[in-house]
């Protein structure tokens, strides 16, 4: 029986890992929005409706409209798929070539060179989904949330919870593609961008090969330059070179130092323990970027970590606007509210929660954590009984833990002990 630490950290984001994937590591720059045809996770539509159908209006043709049972079932094939590690079956399903011609719709070059390049990115494309297949079988969690109608076009959304407690979404638009339901957008949260750009940034050096020296627009030489700095700012981060990627940063011109993935770059780069740096890093992005899901991510674990309320409810806020709505994710923000010392406020959050239609263990700690703030030892023992009987989690010497001790001095406690629980 696995034993749950009672001093928990609800650790929404991390710095990348190190990863000697070319492609993954690429897939961290996400977010380099130079191409009109790209769209930034800020740009993603509201949620209008949980029912693909019930738009009263919509600007979709009849024939490409998706119901939300059709597009639900499409949503839980890709996820079986994805965490199966069957790229074949990704490969139907997630439309990489319409992603990838996104990513090189912007370099001036012919179309049989774009057509190369676009063939050999579809070719690496399994990498990316491979990798959550290798997370989920060493512990992480990847689940569909929801389908949403987001304007005229149903959104899947996934929650992907790595073992060491990192949270990220995956979000992907669903739509008829010459008569087939596919994915042809595909967003990360924590990476801040859309899978176009991951492959655009991949893809630079090889069109730059395809370019005629001398015939180069100004114009493509500043999307091409901009490219290259960011990426080398991205690799720098990815590979742990801190004080290389700081020195990057501030070396950038002002446009693109403004820009979302290299001030993401930035905070990642910026060590921790410097507060005051960190902290300047965080509220400059959030300013520049409010509505960013990797940087309401970031607000999410600053605030957790240094109980910063108006952080926590910036990243509540924003996150849950851009996902639409998870309930996991009300959990995690309720528990680190209830550990800042607000109470009514995160009683207020979960209050319609119920975590058993979750479907993982983190779900009931949040809730236990809320409840022994609250001193609600009824929801306390529920939980702890929850933890022990359907996750095999247990709680030891509860009388030596001090968020416990007012719920030692409790009679559930003592119906805890009668159990047969023994600290």
């Amino acid at each position: 029986m696995t034993h749950l630490k009672t001093g928990w950290t609800p650790s929404c984001f991390k710095k990348p890992r190190r990863s000697a994937s070319v492609l993954l590591v690429i897939f961290m720059a996400a977010g380099c929005n130079r191409s009109p045809e790209t769209v930034t996770p800020e740009e993603v539509p509201a949620v209008t409706s949980t029912n693909a159908e019930s738009s009263a209006e919509t600007n979709a043709e009849p024939d490409t409209k998706i119901s939300d049972e059709r597009a639900t079932k499409f949503a839980k094939n890709l996820g079986q798929a994805i965490v199966s590690g069957n790229s074949k079956a990704v490969a139907q399903l997630i439309a990489w070539p319409e992603i990838v011609a996104r990513a090189v719709e912007p370099f001036d070059i012919d179309e049989q060179d774009k057509g190369d390049l676009i063939r050999d990115a579809v070719s690496t494309a399994p990498s990316i989904t491979r990798e959550i297949a290798i997370a989920v079988r060493q512990g992480s969690v990847y689940q569909l949330v929801h389908v949403k109608q987001r304007g005229d076009e149903p959104f899947a959304l996934f929650r992907l919870l790595e073992g060491n407690g990192t949270l990220n979404y995956h979000l992907f638009r669903v739509r008829k593609i010459r008569g087939r339901i596919r994915a042809d957008q595909f967003f990360s949260a924590a990476k801040g961008g859309e899978m176009a750009d991951a492959f655009r940034n991949m893809l630079v050096e090889g069109a730059k090969n395809f370019m005629t020296a001398g015939q180069i627009s100004e114009e493509q030489k500043r999307l091409i330059e901009d490219l290259e700095t960011q990426q080398q700012l991205t690799d720098a981060v990815s590979f742990g070179f801190d004080e290389e990627a700081l020195k990057l940063y501030d070396q950038l011109p002002n446009g693109l130092k403004r820009s979302r993935v290299p001030m993401l770059d930035r905070i990642k780069a910026t060590p921790d323990e410097d507060q005051a740096a960190y902290l300047t890093a965080v509220n400059e992005h959030l300013t520049q970027f409010p509505n960013d899901p990797a940087g309401a991510l970031i607000a999410l674990d600053a605030g957790a970590t240094r109980k910063d309320i108006d952080l926590l409810l910036h990243g509540h806020h924003s996150l849950k606007e851009w996902t639409g709505g998870d309930q996991y994710l009300d959990l995690l923000v309720g528990a680190s509210l209830a550990e800042c010392g607000q109470n009514d406020l995160a009683l207020k959050i979960t209050q319609s929660v119920d975590p058993s239609t979750i479907g993982v263990s983190g779900a009931h700690t949040f809730k236990l954590v809320i409840g022994l703030a609250a001193d609600d030892h009824a929801e306390v023992l529920n939980q702890l009984r929850i933890l022990r009987d359907e996750y095999r989690i247990n709680v030891n010497e509860l009388d030596k833990t001090a968020k416990f001790l007012r719920f030692v001095e409790s009679p559930e406690y003592e119906q805890w002990k009668n159990d047969g629980v023994t600290d």
